[in-house]
């Protein structure tokens, strides 16, 4: 990887550090505000898998082989399959809200996870 290559990936990367932050600051305005507070029952981590799963197809567009956007989601659905059938065994009373939400913060932490890994792969090795 050339010096041209590593300068705008990291560039790249600063850019999605910043605007995750800018989210997160967002959420928790939101969460402060006195008429949205009873509605809004976001965690700073909630509005990220969508801009993460941008933020790995921008570091990986440029591969040889594609973006490792399908492989991500691939082991997402894996892995919440997994946990889900798991968590119906052991919970017998388990409703569609606390799987949704179940789903939901296991793609909060898998999409972190990945781009954390791809940013490694890119960029150190």
């Amino acid at each position: 990887m050339d010096l041209a290559t590593m300068i705008i990936n990291w560039q790249l990367v600063i850019m999605q550090v910043l605007v995750l932050i800018g989210l997160t600051i967002l959420v928790q305005l939101g969460k402060r505000a006195k008429l949205l507070k009873k509605y809004l029952k976001l965690t700073p981590l909630d509005l990220w898998p969508p801009f993460l799963i941008l933020a790995i197809y921008q570091l990986t567009s440029n591969q040889a082989q594609g973006s490792f956007v399908p492989h991500v989601l691939l082991g997402w659905i894996i892995v919440s399959l997994a946990v889900l059938s798991w968590r119906i065994f052991v919970d017998q009373r388990l409703t569609y809200r606390k799987s949704a939400v179940m789903l939901w913060r296991i793609a909060d932490l898998w999409f972190v996870v990945a781009w954390l890994f791809i940013i490694f792969l890119g960029l150190f090795l």
